[in-house]
This record gives C-alpha cells, structure tokens and sequence, in this order.
C-alpha cells in the first residue's frame, strides 16, 4: 500500500506502464526539489524501493542521485551499491541489523563529477536483476571538512524510505585461538518523512552488447524465410527449430543468424547453444557454439560464423537451445505467413514437431549469409 500512496504523490514522476510498453525509467521517491542539503560523517545514504508491479522481471543498470561537494575531494572515490534484503527475508526495511545484506552490484565514482553548486549524478552499474524490494546505498567518505552533501525532499505526509547505512566490525577471538572479523550492517530510518534524492534506473529488458544492422540483414547474400517480425519465441531442452534452405549450385555459408532473447540468470552464464550446418541428406558439415552472452533480455539478432562451409543445394540449419530452468534461450518465429521450410529436428534427423509454435505457419528466424 505504501507504494502505491507513493504513485498517486508523485504521479508522472514514478509511473507504471504496462509490460509490453515499457521503458527503462528511475524508481524515486523524492519531488524532484532539493529542500535542503545533509552529508552523513561515516555514514552512507540508503534508499529502497519496490520493483514495479505487471514487470516479470526487473534489471537494475544505473544509480542517479543529487548532491553537491564542498571542501578538497581531489582523489577521493564514493561508491554506489545496489542491496538486496538477507537471503532468508523479503523485505529490506523489516530486515535486523545483525542481518548481513547481500550485495548486487558495485561502482565507484569521483566526487569531483560532483558540482559544487548541486546536480544529478548517474553511476552505471552491471545490469543486475532486483526482485521486491531492493536498496540502493551512496557511500561518499565525507567528513567535515570536504565530502559530498545529498539533497533532501520536503517531508511528504509519508512514512520515510530514506535512512542512513554503516557497519561495524569486530575481531573475535574463537575457541581454538583462531581471530576472525565480524561484520554487522546498521541501517537507522529516517523519521521526518523527508526522501533522500537517489534513483534507481531500472528496466524490463536489457540490450545485448552487440548486435546486427538491419541492412546486414537483407540483399542477395542473405538467405530467409522471415518477414523480419516474431509474432512468438520459443525454447527447448532438447532437439530444436531446423530450417531447410535451398541454394545456387556452388554457395558457401559463412554465417548463421538468430533472432533469440534469454530468460533467467543470464548475467553471467557461460551457456551455448549448438548451431549445425547440414547437408541436404542431414549429414553434419559443421557444428558451433552459440554463446548466451551475445544476448540478453530484449530480443535481437545475432549471429555465428562459420568457415565459408560448400553446401548442397538443399542444405539445413539446425539450432539446439540447450535450455535449462536456470536460464533460457527463446527464439523468434514469423508466424504471420504459411511455413516455407522450417521443421523440429536435431542432428541428422527431422522430428516429429515439438513446439507450442504453430507448425502451419512458422518460419524460425534463422537465416545464413552466403559468402
């Protein structure tokens, strides 16, 4: 309910778009107008919020805040840090102290991008997935004499999400002489109803790291049966989608595209999907390794080599997501038009379709580059 108060106060600033429109955007409890200015001596300023209802997922890729330096900073870092509640709790707010948070992502900055005179400040961080509630934590090292001042809203009429962070750590002693170091987070809210002026860009979708131009996608050395549009995608553990191809005698294919997206834990999996080029009595010609990570969250093409492969004039493309619980590829399907070529297979042989993809209208969006 909470959240929900906050969406009417500050209505336009922390909106709710459905799923299939939605756009990264900051997360913010603050009014957007610096009522005052507070630094916190050997403390860090602590923020959370809720991750937006009707989004299946959350990624968390940036942290903004507005404050402004004073005194020398030259050569001092602050860092931003994205929390995560205790692994057996669900809300950060109700979390104890005693409770160690779990850190999602880190990033240091210089106070010096800081202006003097007040501004925003946005810190990258590796895309991270937030579920919940979730906390974001500006460290500044800022002491009396020179630091950083974080901007403060007006009190709301709400109950605060803004507090301050700091640990303690201990050194004991254990039974067997051993000395280990204890370390207890602290987190204290604040209670005048005032909003520390941090944002949390969070999104539904990530884009890959690389990906392919249109008109790398089109001309006479592209070979497809796809309008370019996925009505669908699809993923499998086993088996998967096989496109048959037909070509001009003598071609060779030096690349095979696939329009796919993941789904799950994906940051950093190391998982392929298998590529096969196959002739046309489905004798493999050349296999390869799709890797996971030239794709994230919001669907695109990408593509493998291959090694300027002779193929007959019938040839086939088979693609194998390899799919796990953990983390998934789904690939797109043009099933807009009747089904020109695209079957269910796996090496060496057409199976019987196994897709929730209609197999009377489905085209894989595959497509090979001749050379």
């Amino acid at each position: 309910m909470r959240l929900a108060v906050a969406l009417v106060i500050l209505a336009g600033i922390y909106a709710w778009l459905p799923p299939a429109f939605a756009e990264e955007q900051f997360l913010q409890w603050d009014d957007d107008v610096a009522d005052s200015f507070s630094h916190e001596a050997d403390r860090a300023y602590l923020v959370y919020f809720q991750t937006l209802e009707g989004w299946s997922s959350s990624l968390c890729s940036a942290v903004k805040f507005y404050g402004r330096r004073y005194g020398d900073v030259s050569g001092v870092y602050g860092t931003v840090v994205v929390y995560a509640p205790p692994e057996d709790m669900t809300t950060l707010r109700n979390s104890p102290d005693e409770e160690r948070l779990q850190v999602l992502a880190r990033r240091q900055f210089e106070l010096t991008d800081v202006p003097t005179d007040g501004g925003w400040v946005e810190v990258g961080v590796d895309p991270v997935k937030v579920e919940g509630e979730f906390g974001v934590v500006v460290y500044t090292y800022s002491t009396d004499d020179h630091g950083v001042e974080l901007g403060l809203s007006a009190p709301t009429g709400q109950e605060s999400h803004s507090g301050s962070f700091y640990m303690t750590k201990i050194r004991v002693t254990e039974a067997d002489g051993m000395e280990e170091v204890q370390t207890t987070d602290h987190r204290i809210w604040r209670t005048d109803q005032r909003e520390w002026m941090i944002r949390a860009l969070i999104s539904p979708t990530i884009a890959p790291p690389e990906t392919v131009t249109p008109e790398e996608m089109t001309g006479p050395k592209i070979g497809a049966h796809d309008d370019g549009d996925a009505e669908g995608y699809y993923t499998s553990q086993q088996y998967g989608p096989l496109v048959r191809f037909a070509a001009a005698p003598g071609s060779r294919v030096n690349r095979v595209y696939v329009m796919a997206y993941l789904e799950g834990d994906w940051f950093e999996t190391d998982r392929e999907a298998s590529v096969y080029l196959m002739d046309d009595e489905l004798r493999i010609l050349q296999r390869k390794k799709l890797a996971y990570s030239k794709y994230a969250t919001a669907p695109a093409w990408n593509y493998v080599d291959f090694d300027d492969i002779p193929v007959t004039d019938e040839f086939y493309v088979l693609v194998e997501p390899v799919g796990r619980p953990a983390v998934k590829m789904y690939i797109g399907a043009d099933t807009s038009g009747d089904n020109h070529g695209s079957l269910w297979g796996t090496a060496g042989t057409i199976l019987a379709w196994d897709s929730e993809a209609p197999e009377e209208s489905t085209n894989w969006m595959i497509r090979v580059r001749y050379q």
